[in-house]
Protein backbone atom coordinates (compact mmCIF):
# COMPACT_ATOMS: atom_id res chain seq x y z
CA UNK A 1 0.00 0.00 0.00
CA UNK A 2 1.61 3.26 -1.15
CA UNK A 3 1.40 6.49 0.81
CA UNK A 4 2.94 9.75 -0.26
CA UNK A 5 4.18 12.33 2.20
CA UNK A 6 1.07 14.48 1.71
CA UNK A 7 -1.18 11.48 2.41
CA UNK A 8 0.67 10.62 5.61
CA UNK A 9 0.52 14.21 6.88
CA UNK A 10 -3.21 14.29 6.30
CA UNK A 11 -3.69 11.04 8.23
CA UNK A 12 -1.64 12.37 11.16
CA UNK A 13 -3.96 15.40 11.23
CA UNK A 14 -7.26 13.57 10.66
CA UNK A 15 -7.09 10.19 12.39
CA UNK A 16 -6.73 11.21 16.08
CA UNK A 17 -9.89 13.34 16.04
CA UNK A 18 -11.69 10.78 13.86
CA UNK A 19 -10.95 8.09 16.45
CA UNK A 20 -12.10 10.25 19.34
CA UNK A 21 -15.41 11.05 17.61
CA UNK A 22 -15.99 7.35 16.89
CA UNK A 23 -15.40 6.71 20.59
CA UNK A 24 -18.01 9.42 21.34
CA UNK A 25 -15.57 11.66 23.19
CA UNK A 26 -17.61 14.85 23.57
CA UNK A 27 -16.57 18.49 23.16
CA UNK A 28 -16.18 19.07 26.92
CA UNK A 29 -13.48 16.37 27.17
CA UNK A 30 -9.94 17.60 27.88
CA UNK A 31 -8.59 14.79 25.69
CA UNK A 32 -10.52 16.14 22.71
CA UNK A 33 -9.39 19.69 23.46
CA UNK A 34 -5.72 18.66 23.62
CA UNK A 35 -5.94 16.61 20.44
CA UNK A 36 -7.74 19.50 18.75
CA UNK A 37 -4.81 21.82 19.53
CA UNK A 38 -2.30 19.20 18.32
CA UNK A 39 -4.27 18.72 15.09
CA UNK A 40 -4.24 22.49 14.46
CA UNK A 41 -0.45 22.49 14.88
CA UNK A 42 -0.11 19.53 12.49
CA UNK A 43 -2.42 21.30 10.03
CA UNK A 44 -0.34 24.49 10.13
CA UNK A 45 2.87 22.51 9.50
CA UNK A 46 1.10 20.64 6.69
CA UNK A 47 -0.09 23.69 4.76
CA UNK A 48 3.15 25.63 5.29
CA UNK A 49 4.89 23.34 2.77
CA UNK A 50 2.23 23.55 0.07
CA UNK A 51 1.77 25.95 -2.80
CA UNK A 52 -1.58 27.58 -3.41
CA UNK A 53 -2.96 29.68 -6.23
CA UNK A 54 -3.90 33.21 -5.23
CA UNK A 55 -7.65 32.60 -5.60
CA UNK A 56 -7.48 29.34 -3.65
CA UNK A 57 -5.52 31.01 -0.85
CA UNK A 58 -7.91 33.96 -0.58
CA UNK A 59 -11.07 31.83 -0.62
CA UNK A 60 -9.93 29.44 2.10
CA UNK A 61 -8.40 32.22 4.20
CA UNK A 62 -11.79 33.92 4.23
CA UNK A 63 -13.56 30.63 5.05
CA UNK A 64 -11.16 29.82 7.89
CA UNK A 65 -11.57 33.32 9.34
CA UNK A 66 -15.35 33.02 8.99
CA UNK A 67 -15.34 29.64 10.75
CA UNK A 68 -13.32 31.16 13.62
CA UNK A 69 -15.96 33.88 13.94
CA UNK A 70 -18.58 31.12 14.21
CA UNK A 71 -16.63 29.58 17.10
CA UNK A 72 -17.17 32.86 18.97
CA UNK A 73 -20.81 33.33 18.00
CA UNK A 74 -22.05 29.78 18.65
CA UNK A 75 -19.30 28.03 20.63
CA UNK A 76 -18.98 25.10 18.19
CA UNK A 77 -15.73 24.05 16.50
CA UNK A 78 -17.17 21.66 13.90
CA UNK A 79 -17.24 24.11 10.97
CA UNK A 80 -13.70 25.31 11.75
CA UNK A 81 -12.22 21.80 11.68
CA UNK A 82 -14.29 20.85 8.63
CA UNK A 83 -12.89 23.79 6.65
CA UNK A 84 -9.39 22.86 7.82
CA UNK A 85 -9.95 19.31 6.60
CA UNK A 86 -10.92 20.50 3.12
CA UNK A 87 -7.71 22.56 2.98
CA UNK A 88 -5.63 19.66 4.35
CA UNK A 89 -6.94 17.39 1.57
CA UNK A 90 -5.10 19.46 -1.03
CA UNK A 91 -2.51 17.41 -2.94
CA UNK A 92 -3.64 14.03 -1.61
CA UNK A 93 -2.33 11.51 -4.11
CA UNK A 94 -3.23 7.94 -3.10
CA UNK A 95 -6.62 8.99 -1.76
CA UNK A 96 -7.97 5.45 -2.10
CA UNK A 97 -5.34 4.27 0.37
CA UNK A 98 -6.19 7.15 2.71
CA UNK A 99 -9.79 5.93 2.77
CA UNK A 100 -8.61 2.37 3.29
CA UNK A 101 -6.46 3.24 6.31
CA UNK A 102 -9.24 5.36 7.84
CA UNK A 103 -11.61 2.41 7.31
CA UNK A 104 -9.37 -0.19 9.00
CA UNK A 105 -8.41 2.00 11.95
CA UNK A 106 -11.94 3.35 12.30
CA UNK A 107 -13.37 -0.19 12.26
CA UNK A 108 -11.06 -1.23 15.09
CA UNK A 109 -12.11 1.65 17.31
CA UNK A 110 -15.77 1.23 16.39
CA UNK A 111 -15.62 -2.36 17.66
CA UNK A 112 -14.06 -1.06 20.89
CA UNK A 113 -16.82 1.57 21.18
CA UNK A 114 -19.52 -1.06 20.61
CA UNK A 115 -18.03 -3.32 23.29
CA UNK A 116 -17.87 -0.38 25.71
CA UNK A 117 -21.51 0.50 25.11
CA UNK A 118 -22.73 -2.24 27.46
CA UNK A 119 -26.28 -3.56 27.38
CA UNK A 120 -27.85 -0.20 26.46
CA UNK A 121 -30.76 1.60 28.11
CA UNK A 122 -34.46 0.86 28.00
CA UNK A 123 -36.49 3.50 26.19
CA UNK A 124 -39.84 3.82 24.38
CA UNK A 125 -40.25 4.23 20.63
CA UNK A 126 -43.29 4.63 18.39
CA UNK A 127 -43.15 1.43 16.28
CA UNK A 128 -45.88 -0.04 14.06
CA UNK A 129 -48.52 2.37 15.37
CA UNK A 130 -47.85 1.91 19.08
CA UNK A 131 -45.33 2.85 21.77
CA UNK A 132 -42.99 -0.02 22.61
CA UNK A 133 -40.09 -0.50 25.03
CA UNK A 134 -36.75 -1.31 23.42
CA UNK A 135 -33.09 -1.51 24.43
CA UNK A 136 -31.16 1.28 22.77
CA UNK A 137 -27.56 2.48 22.66
CA UNK A 138 -26.21 5.91 21.79
CA UNK A 139 -27.16 7.06 18.26
CA UNK A 140 -23.58 8.24 17.72
CA UNK A 141 -22.56 4.58 17.42
CA UNK A 142 -24.67 4.23 14.28
CA UNK A 143 -23.37 7.54 12.95
CA UNK A 144 -19.85 6.15 13.40
CA UNK A 145 -20.86 2.84 11.81
CA UNK A 146 -22.29 4.75 8.83
CA UNK A 147 -19.01 6.67 8.45
CA UNK A 148 -17.06 3.39 8.39
CA UNK A 149 -19.39 1.92 5.74
CA UNK A 150 -19.00 5.05 3.60
CA UNK A 151 -15.21 4.81 3.81
CA UNK A 152 -15.42 1.16 2.72
CA UNK A 153 -17.63 2.06 -0.23
CA UNK A 154 -15.37 4.99 -1.22
CA UNK A 155 -12.26 2.84 -1.59
CA UNK A 156 -14.25 -0.02 -3.17
CA UNK A 157 -16.43 2.15 -5.43
CA UNK A 158 -14.81 1.11 -8.71
CA UNK A 159 -15.28 -2.59 -7.96
CA UNK A 160 -18.43 -2.56 -5.85
CA UNK A 161 -20.56 -5.63 -6.60
CA UNK A 162 -24.26 -6.23 -6.01
CA UNK A 163 -23.38 -8.97 -3.54
CA UNK A 164 -21.32 -6.44 -1.56
CA UNK A 165 -24.34 -4.16 -1.31
CA UNK A 166 -26.65 -6.96 -0.12
CA UNK A 167 -24.05 -7.99 2.47
CA UNK A 168 -23.91 -4.39 3.71
CA UNK A 169 -27.72 -4.26 3.96
CA UNK A 170 -27.72 -7.37 6.18
CA UNK A 171 -24.83 -6.04 8.28
CA UNK A 172 -26.54 -2.66 8.66
CA UNK A 173 -29.73 -4.33 9.85
CA UNK A 174 -27.77 -6.28 12.47
CA UNK A 175 -26.08 -3.04 13.56
CA UNK A 176 -29.52 -1.44 13.86
CA UNK A 177 -30.80 -4.31 16.02
CA UNK A 178 -27.77 -3.93 18.30
CA UNK A 179 -27.67 -0.12 18.50
CA UNK A 180 -31.35 0.74 18.01
CA UNK A 181 -30.97 3.76 15.71
CA UNK A 182 -33.88 3.72 13.23
CA UNK A 183 -32.83 7.02 11.62
CA UNK A 184 -29.35 5.71 10.88
CA UNK A 185 -30.57 2.41 9.49
CA UNK A 186 -33.25 3.99 7.28
CA UNK A 187 -30.75 6.54 5.93
CA UNK A 188 -28.13 3.89 5.19
CA UNK A 189 -30.72 1.53 3.70
CA UNK A 190 -31.87 4.39 1.45
CA UNK A 191 -28.27 4.84 0.28
CA UNK A 192 -27.65 1.16 -0.45
CA UNK A 193 -30.95 0.75 -2.33
CA UNK A 194 -30.13 3.96 -4.23
CA UNK A 195 -26.87 2.40 -5.48
CA UNK A 196 -28.74 -0.71 -6.65
CA UNK A 197 -31.47 1.24 -8.45
CA UNK A 198 -29.11 3.67 -10.14
CA UNK A 199 -27.24 0.85 -11.80
CA UNK A 200 -30.25 1.05 -14.14
CA UNK A 201 -29.50 3.97 -16.48
CA UNK A 202 -33.15 4.56 -17.34
CA UNK A 203 -33.87 5.49 -13.71
CA UNK A 204 -30.94 7.87 -13.53
CA UNK A 205 -32.06 9.71 -16.66
CA UNK A 206 -35.59 10.54 -15.40
CA UNK A 207 -35.51 14.32 -14.99
CA UNK A 208 -37.78 14.50 -11.95
CA UNK A 209 -35.55 12.02 -10.14
CA UNK A 210 -32.39 13.85 -11.20
CA UNK A 211 -33.54 17.25 -9.99
CA UNK A 212 -35.09 15.83 -6.83
CA UNK A 213 -31.64 14.47 -6.00
CA UNK A 214 -29.86 17.70 -6.90
CA UNK A 215 -32.28 19.92 -4.96
CA UNK A 216 -32.65 17.57 -1.98
CA UNK A 217 -30.69 19.81 0.46
CA UNK A 218 -33.02 22.71 -0.29
CA UNK A 219 -36.11 20.49 -0.18
CA UNK A 220 -35.24 19.04 3.22
CA UNK A 221 -34.39 22.48 4.61
CA UNK A 222 -37.82 23.73 3.53
CA UNK A 223 -39.57 20.63 4.90
CA UNK A 224 -37.74 21.04 8.23
CA UNK A 225 -38.76 24.68 8.42
CA UNK A 226 -42.38 24.02 7.44
CA UNK A 227 -42.92 21.17 9.89
CA UNK A 228 -41.20 23.11 12.68
CA UNK A 229 -43.08 26.35 12.12
CA UNK A 230 -46.53 24.81 11.55
CA UNK A 231 -46.30 21.92 14.00
CA UNK A 232 -49.12 23.27 16.20
CA UNK A 233 -51.35 24.18 13.24
CA UNK A 234 -51.80 20.83 11.48
CA UNK A 235 -52.91 17.73 13.40
CA UNK A 236 -51.18 15.44 10.90
CA UNK A 237 -47.84 16.77 12.13
CA UNK A 238 -48.57 15.42 15.63
CA UNK A 239 -48.67 11.92 14.16
CA UNK A 240 -45.53 12.57 12.09
CA UNK A 241 -43.83 13.91 15.22
CA UNK A 242 -44.53 10.63 17.03
CA UNK A 243 -42.77 8.76 14.21
CA UNK A 244 -39.77 11.07 14.64
CA UNK A 245 -39.71 10.67 18.43
CA UNK A 246 -40.68 14.25 19.26
CA UNK A 247 -38.06 15.93 17.10
CA UNK A 248 -40.55 18.11 15.22
CA UNK A 249 -41.97 19.39 18.51
CA UNK A 250 -38.43 20.29 19.59
CA UNK A 251 -37.83 22.07 16.27
CA UNK A 252 -40.99 24.07 16.90
CA UNK A 253 -39.91 24.92 20.46
CA UNK A 254 -36.49 26.17 19.31
CA UNK A 255 -37.95 28.19 16.43
CA UNK A 256 -40.34 29.85 18.89
CA UNK A 257 -37.59 30.48 21.44
CA UNK A 258 -34.79 31.82 19.20
CA UNK A 259 -34.55 34.35 16.41
CA UNK A 260 -32.63 33.35 13.28
CA UNK A 261 -29.38 35.33 13.01
CA UNK A 262 -26.78 35.77 10.27
CA UNK A 263 -23.88 34.31 12.31
CA UNK A 264 -25.78 32.04 14.66
CA UNK A 265 -25.83 32.02 18.45
CA UNK A 266 -25.34 29.91 21.56
CA UNK A 267 -28.38 27.77 22.33
CA UNK A 268 -29.64 26.05 25.46
CA UNK A 269 -29.67 22.24 25.58
CA UNK A 270 -30.69 19.94 28.41
CA UNK A 271 -31.15 16.16 28.44
CA UNK A 272 -33.15 16.14 31.69
CA UNK A 273 -36.55 14.47 31.32
CA UNK A 274 -38.14 17.26 33.39
CA UNK A 275 -36.74 20.02 31.15
CA UNK A 276 -35.84 18.35 27.83
CA UNK A 277 -34.31 20.70 25.26
CA UNK A 278 -32.45 18.91 22.47
CA UNK A 279 -32.31 20.05 18.86
CA UNK A 280 -32.02 16.99 16.60
CA UNK A 281 -32.38 18.47 13.11
CA UNK A 282 -29.25 19.56 11.25
CA UNK A 283 -31.25 22.02 9.15
CA UNK A 284 -32.90 23.84 12.05
CA UNK A 285 -29.63 23.64 13.99
CA UNK A 286 -27.80 25.30 11.09
CA UNK A 287 -30.35 28.11 10.88
CA UNK A 288 -30.52 28.83 14.61
CA UNK A 289 -27.07 27.93 15.96
CA UNK A 290 -24.75 28.24 12.95
CA UNK A 291 -26.63 31.05 11.19
CA UNK A 292 -28.32 32.01 7.95
CA UNK A 293 -25.08 32.60 6.02
CA UNK A 294 -23.75 29.10 6.78
CA UNK A 295 -27.11 27.52 5.97
CA UNK A 296 -27.29 29.19 2.57
CA UNK A 297 -23.67 28.32 1.76
CA UNK A 298 -24.23 24.71 2.85
CA UNK A 299 -27.30 24.27 0.65
CA UNK A 300 -25.75 25.93 -2.42
CA UNK A 301 -22.46 24.02 -2.13
CA UNK A 302 -24.22 20.67 -1.64
CA UNK A 303 -26.41 21.29 -4.68
CA UNK A 304 -23.37 22.18 -6.79
CA UNK A 305 -21.45 19.06 -5.72
CA UNK A 306 -24.43 16.70 -6.17
CA UNK A 307 -25.04 18.08 -9.67
CA UNK A 308 -21.35 17.73 -10.55
CA UNK A 309 -21.22 14.11 -9.39
CA UNK A 310 -24.57 13.31 -11.05
CA UNK A 311 -23.42 14.73 -14.39
CA UNK A 312 -20.17 12.75 -14.11
CA UNK A 313 -22.22 9.57 -13.50
CA UNK A 314 -20.53 9.10 -10.12
CA UNK A 315 -23.62 7.70 -8.46
CA UNK A 316 -21.86 6.24 -5.42
CA UNK A 317 -20.76 9.75 -4.46
CA UNK A 318 -24.26 11.08 -5.19
CA UNK A 319 -25.71 8.36 -2.97
CA UNK A 320 -23.44 9.24 -0.05
CA UNK A 321 -24.30 12.94 -0.35
CA UNK A 322 -28.03 12.17 -0.48
CA UNK A 323 -27.84 9.74 2.41
CA UNK A 324 -26.29 12.35 4.69
CA UNK A 325 -28.82 14.89 3.44
CA UNK A 326 -31.60 12.57 4.64
CA UNK A 327 -29.73 11.70 7.85
CA UNK A 328 -29.54 15.39 8.71
CA UNK A 329 -33.32 15.63 9.02
CA UNK A 330 -33.06 13.88 12.40
CA UNK A 331 -29.46 14.46 13.50
CA UNK A 332 -27.20 17.51 13.86
CA UNK A 333 -23.74 16.18 12.99
CA UNK A 334 -23.71 17.27 9.31
CA UNK A 335 -21.16 20.12 9.71
CA UNK A 336 -18.73 17.70 11.44
CA UNK A 337 -16.21 16.26 8.98
CA UNK A 338 -15.17 13.52 11.42
CA UNK A 339 -18.67 12.02 11.33
CA UNK A 340 -19.96 13.16 7.93
CA UNK A 341 -17.98 11.47 5.16
CA UNK A 342 -19.52 13.82 2.59
CA UNK A 343 -16.56 16.09 3.35
CA UNK A 344 -14.23 13.66 1.58
CA UNK A 345 -16.39 14.02 -1.51
CA UNK A 346 -16.40 17.80 -1.06
CA UNK A 347 -12.61 17.68 -0.91
CA UNK A 348 -12.39 15.56 -4.06
CA UNK A 349 -14.70 18.00 -5.85
CA UNK A 350 -12.70 21.08 -4.81
CA UNK A 351 -9.36 19.62 -5.71
CA UNK A 352 -10.51 18.10 -8.98
CA UNK A 353 -11.66 21.59 -9.87
CA UNK A 354 -8.26 23.04 -8.98
CA UNK A 355 -6.45 20.14 -10.74
CA UNK A 356 -4.32 19.57 -7.64
CA UNK A 357 -4.28 15.76 -7.94
CA UNK A 358 -3.23 15.84 -11.58
CA UNK A 359 -0.49 18.40 -11.11
CA UNK A 360 1.28 16.69 -8.24
CA UNK A 361 0.61 13.00 -8.81
CA UNK A 362 4.16 11.95 -9.67
CA UNK A 363 6.12 14.81 -8.15
CA UNK A 364 6.56 13.51 -4.57
CA UNK A 365 8.46 10.59 -3.07
CA UNK A 366 6.22 7.87 -1.67
CA UNK A 367 6.53 5.28 1.07
CA UNK A 368 5.09 1.79 1.30
CA UNK A 369 3.10 0.53 4.27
Amino acid sequence: MKLYREDLKFLIYFLPLFILKIMNITADSKILMVMGVISVIVFCDNISNKKYSRNYFYIFSVLLFYSLVLVITNGKYAVFFSIMTLVAMKDLIEIKNVYKICFYIGSLFLIIALLRSGSGQETTRYIDGEWQSILKRNNILYVAYTAIICLYILFKRDGLKIRNIFALIILSYLAYKYIGSRTGFVSLLFFLIFILLFKIKAIKNILIIKYSCILSPLILMLVSLFTGLYYEKYRLLFFVDALFQGRIAQNNAYLNRYDIKLLGQHIYENMSSSNYWVLDSAYIDMLIQVGVISSILWIIFNIIVIKYMYDKNRMVEVGILLMYTVYGFNETFLPNCFLNMSFFIFGEFIHEKTMSYKLCKYSRPCMKL
